[in-house]
C-alpha cells in the first residue's frame, strides 16, 4: 500500500518536471524519456547497467505511446529486465504510473491501445535447436481483455513455473501473443465516474488499468483526492469569491475529510459492479463479432501465423487461453484449416472460459467463485463451472475471482492442480501423434 501511494504522489511532484502541460513534457536531452522519469530511473540503477538500459527502453516505449507514437519495444524491454533479475513486474507498474500522470496523458495512453496490434513473443529457454527429433511441445499463452503487457508475461511465467520444463518425457517451449486491450476509453470512462478526474487517478489507473482488486490500497486517497478537487473548485457566489480573494492561502489548503469506511465499502461495490458490467459488454461484443464465421483481425492472424509456424515443423502445440482469449481458439483452429494446416497435433486449454462450449473441443477450468464468469452467465450460456475449490470475494488481488496469475495458477492452490492436469493430459494426449 505505502509504496503505491508514494509512486502515485512522485507520480505528481519528482522535480515539477510531470507538470508540464503538453503530453510529451520535458525532454532537455531529447532521448525519447522525459526528464522526471530518466531521473527516477537514474536513482535506482547502476550507471551503463544492462537493468538501467531495459528501464529506458520500457520508459521510451511509454513516452511513445502516450505522444502518439507506436508503442513498440515494450514486450522485449521487460523480459530484457527480467533476464537482468530486475524486479521487472515492480518497474514495469511503477513506470507506467510516473509516466501516464495526467487526465491528457491517461486518455493518450488509452487510445494508444487501441491503436496498438498484437505481438507475437517466443520464450524459449535453450532455443529449438534442443528438440532431437521434434519432441517438444510448445505452450502458448493467449491473454484477454484489460491486460498489460507485464500481467501477460507474468501469466506465461507462472505457467512456466507451474510447469517446468519438461512434462511427459517432452521439452517444454513457452511462446506468449499478447494482445493489447482494445476499448481502455470506456474503462477509464467508468474510472472517472467513481473517483473523479484528477492526476492521482490517472497514475493509479495506468498502473493496474483500472482492476477493482488492485485498487485496495489506493482507494482512501482516490477518493480523498475527489473530495479534494470538489472542494477546492471555483467559487459560484459572490460571498465564495469574497473568501476566496481575502483567504486565499486557507482557501487552497483546506483539507478534504477523510473517507469513512462505510464510504470506501459502498465505492468498492459500486465500482466493481460498474466495472464488471463494462467486461460484459465489451465481452458480448467480442463474441458476437468472433462467432462470425468468417471472422479475422489482427491478433486472430498474429496466432495463426505465430502456431503454424510451429506445427509446420512437426511441433506440438498446446494454446493455453485466458478469459476473452479463449474466444480466439475457435477462430484460430478454423483459420489454421483454411491454411491448410495439419491440426493432429494442436489442442486448447482454456481457463476462465466466457465460451458456451469448450474452445477448440479441449479441457478446461472455470471456477466458481469467478465473479467476472458468473455476471457473463445472466446474458448467455457459459460453460459450467468446474472446479469449486476457490473461495469467493477473498480481498486483495484475488477479489474477482478471475485472475490468471493470483487465482487460476497461485502455487499449492488445487485449481491450479487442475490446471496443471489439463495441460498435462493434454500433452500426453499429443504425444502420441
Amino acid at each position: 500500500m505505502r509504496r503505491s501511494l508514494t509512486l502515485i504522489c512522485l507520480s505528481l511532484a519528482l522535480s515539477g518536471l510531470a507538470s508540464a502541460a503538453d503530453l510529451a513534457g520535458v525532454d532537455i536531452d531529447r532521448n525519447g524519456i522525459r526528464d522526471d522519469i530518466d531521473q527516477y530511473i537514474a536513482e535506482r540503477t547502476p550507471v551503463q547497467s544492462a537493468e538501467r538500459t531495459a528501464a529506458q527502453a520500457y520508459a521510451r516505449a511509454l513516452q511513445s505511446a502516450v505522444t502518439g507514437q507506436q508503442n513498440a519495444g515494450a514486450l522485449s524491454a521487460l523480459v530484457s529486465l527480467r533476464q537482468q533479475g530486475a524486479d521487472w513486474s515492480t518497474w514495469a507498474r511503477d513506470l507506467r504510473e510516473l509516466t501516464v500522470n495526467t487526465g491528457a496523458r491517461l486518455d493518450a495512453y488509452a487510445a494508444a491501445l487501441d491503436r496498438a496490434g498484437p505481438q507475437f513473443l517466443p520464450l524459449q529457454p535453450d532455443g529449438e535447436q534442443a528438440c532431437p527429433n521434434r519432441a517438444c511441445t510448445v505452450l502458448v499463452f493467449q491473454n484477454g481483455i484489460l491486460t498489460s503487457e507485464d500481467s501477460a508475461l507474468r501469466s506465461l511465467l507462472a505457467l512456466r513455473q507451474l510447469l517446468g520444463d519438461t512434462q511427459a518425457g517432452r521439452r517444454l517451449l513457452y511462446a506468449l501473443n499478447y494482445n493489447p486491450t482494445e476499448g481502455v476509453g470506456d474503462f477509464v470512462e467508468v474510472f472517472r465516474q467513481k473517483f473523479g478526474e484528477h492526476d492521482r487517478g490517472a497514475a493509479a489507473f495506468a498502473g493496474t488499468l483500472g482492476a477493482p482488486d488492485a485498487l485496495t490500497g489506493v482507494l482512501a486517497t482516490l477518493l480523498q483526492a475527489k473530495l479534494r478537487a470538489t472542494t477546492s473548485a471555483a467559487p459560484t457566489t459572490l460571498g465564495g469569491w469574497v473568501s476566496a480573494l481575502t483567504q486565499p492561502r486557507r482557501t487552497l489548503t483546506a483539507a478534504a475529510p477523510l473517507p469513512t469506511p462505510a464510504e470506501l465499502a459502498d465505492t468498492t461495490r459500486q465500482y466493481t459492479g460498474a466495472y464488471l458490467d463494462q467486461v460484459v459488454h465489451a465481452t458480448v461484443d467480442m463474441r458476437h463479432r468472433l462467432g462470425e464465421t468468417t471472422y479475422m483481425d489482427d491478433n486472430a492472424r498474429a496466432l495463426a501465423d505465430g502456431l503454424e509456424a510451429y506445427l509446420r515443423r512437426g511441433l506440438r502445440v498446446v494454446l493455453v487461453a485466458h478469459s476473452q482469449g479463449n474466444l480466439y481458439a475457435d477462430v484460430v483452429q478454423r483459420e489454421l484449416k483454411r491454411r491448410g494446416v495439419p491440426l493432429t497435433r494442436f489442442a486448447v486449454v482454456g481457463v476462465a472460459v466466457p465460451n458456451g462450449e469448450p474452445p477448440a473441443g479441449g479441457r478446461y477450468v472455470s471456477t466458481q467463485a469467478d465473479l467476472v464468469l458468473g455476471a457473463l452467465r445472466f446474458l448467455f450460456p457459459v460453460l459450467a463451472a468446474n472446479d469449486r475449490t476457490v473461495a469467493p470475494v477473498q480481498p486483495g488481488s484475488a477479489f474477482l475471482g478471475h485472475g490468471f496469475v493470483d487465482v487460476y495458477t497461485r502455487p499449492g492452490s488445487p485449481v491450479a492442480e487442475r490446471v496443471i492436469s489439463a495441460i498435462r493430459d493434454t500433452i500426453t494426449d499429443l504425444s502420441s501423434q
